[in-house]
């Protein structure tokens, strides 16, 4: 049971996560990963990307490098946390 919850959880992270990202015309693919490890963490580094719509093209390019910049740390630190419940 412990399991189905957390994996509906971890589903529901997901859902929330991508529509956000999603809004933002962020990689919804990234962002739903961020959510399944942390979803507290993924929303509030969502918080500070912006719109990629609304930017000049060479400030979209290196908003996106930072977003997969924090991406990667949010899925190590997602990890290390999973990790240091199995043991």
């Amino acid at each position: 049971m412990n399991l189905l919850m957390t994996l509906l959880l971890g589903f529901l992270f997901i859902v929330i996560t991508v529509l956000l990202a999603r809004r933002k015309h962020r990689n919804p693919w990234l962002w739903g990963v961020n959510g399944f490890f942390g979803v507290v963490l993924a929303l509030i580094a969502l918080a500070f990307f912006g719109d990629l719509e609304k930017m000049p093209p060479e400030e979209a390019q290196k908003s996106r490098v930072r977003e997969k910049v924090a991406s990667a740390v949010l899925i190590i630190l997602g990890l290390l946390a999973q990790w240091r419940r199995m043991r």
